[in-house]
């Protein structure tokens, strides 16, 4: 890294290494024309040497600024006519057909070759719509590996049938959400008193 100098009231000094030069640079206002010359070089204006550090591209922040502030978010509002989004996927009810024809077929096959194993094959064919249903709503496809947790698979299917499609982006249920959420929460407390009335 070379050395510079600097021509200051009629006289030379330094040697100073970059860091050094723009350091005094900033430290003492030097003048945008103050001439600099690197060692073995040609006598040249700071500014023509160092650009990005001269003071018309060097932004000093308002007063009022305070490093310590949460960056302002700017929110878009999207318009009531705007045209609605369309999501990757599937939507509700083809998922809730496909996951009820490929549970009856694995039942079916279970039951004729009496062996749980295919019918536990042919279950997990049940894991593609809902993949495809969890992107529909937003969600990472990867979830639907939890489908395969027994219990744990509630946590993933419910949403899947309950939830309307880029959720994810706009967290408000419709209407068709709201009726299949009260059925949920009705199985589940007749459920829960079916456990208990025994």
């Amino acid at each position: 890294m070379p050395n510079y100098y600097l021509h200051l009231n009629g006289q030379v000094q330094g040697p100073y290494t970059e860091l050094e030069l723009q350091n005094i640079h900033a430290d003492q206002s030097l003048a945008p024309d103050v001439q600099v010359c690197a060692e073995g070089g040609s006598w040249a204006a700071y500014t023509s040497l160092f650009p990005a550090t001269s003071p018309a591209l060097v932004q000093t922040p308002p007063a009022d600024f305070n490093p310590y502030q949460a960056p302002q978010a700017n929110i878009v509002v999207e318009r009531a006519d705007a045209a609605p989004q369309s999501y990757p996927g599937i939507g509700r009810a083809m998922y809730f057909l496909l996951a009820i024809l490929i549970n009856v077929a694995a039942a079916v096959m279970q039951a004729a070759s009496k062996s749980i194993g295919v019918g536990i094959f042919v279950g997990l064919f049940a894991l593609v719509p809902l993949q495809s249903r969890l992107k529909n709503i937003g969600r990472h496809p990867a979830w639907c590996l939890l489908g395969i947790v027994p219990l744990v698979s509630l946590f993933v299917t419910i949403p899947a049938l309950l939830l309307p499609a880029g959720y994810q982006q706009h967290r408000t249920l419709d209407i068709p959400a709201k009726i299949i959420a009260s059925l949920c929460m009705l199985v589940l407390v007749l459920v829960v008193i079916g456990l208990f009335v025994r």
